[in-house]
């Protein structure tokens, strides 16, 4: 398995705070993947790879990452800071989250291939917080919507 560590300034402070994380070969996959169509805000994290924030949807969804369609595409290897609007089925809302803001995630870029049309299909492996695990938890609750969504006849 690769080890990747990253140093970043974290709100402002000027310290820095090393994230390590794992990422198996990109022929093997951990979790399944679920096509969706959620609104996705992205950003490099920090900004040095890509113009901006940019604004896509996500084309399938897993625990572990996200294949997003994007207009421009993004540099593998690189950190990106994903907003994430996951609409929720149960109660109707923008987002899972109570206050209705979007789930943010970081996650490395392990490809980009550019789509029929011109779009980019940008390959995204999420990086765990250790000090959040409602994030993943939220994932988790939005691919089985999804999943129960199309158990349901129309």
């Amino acid at each position: 398995m690769e080890t990747t560590q990253v140093e970043f300034s974290v709100g402002g402070t000027g310290g820095l705070m090393p994230i390590r994380y794992k990422l198996r070969a990109s022929n093997q996959r951990r979790f399944p993947r679920v096509a969706n169509d959620d609104m996705v805000e992205f950003s490099e994290f920090p900004h040095t790879c890509m113009r901006g924030r940019q604004i896509g949807r996500l084309r399938t969804m897993s625990p572990g990452g996200f294949g997003i369609d994007a207009d421009e595409p993004a540099r593998p290897g690189c950190l990106l800071r994903l907003q994430v609007y996951f609409p929720s089925l149960l109660c109707g809302s923008g987002s899972p989250q109570p206050d209705g803001s979007p789930v943010v995630l970081l996650g490395k870029v392990v490809h980009c291939d550019q789509l029929p049309g011109g779009s980019w299909l940008i390959g995204v492996a999420l990086i765990p917080d250790a000090g959040d695990h409602h994030v993943l938890g939220t994932v988790y609750h939005r691919i089985r919507q999804v999943e129960l969504k199309r158990q349901i006849p129309a």
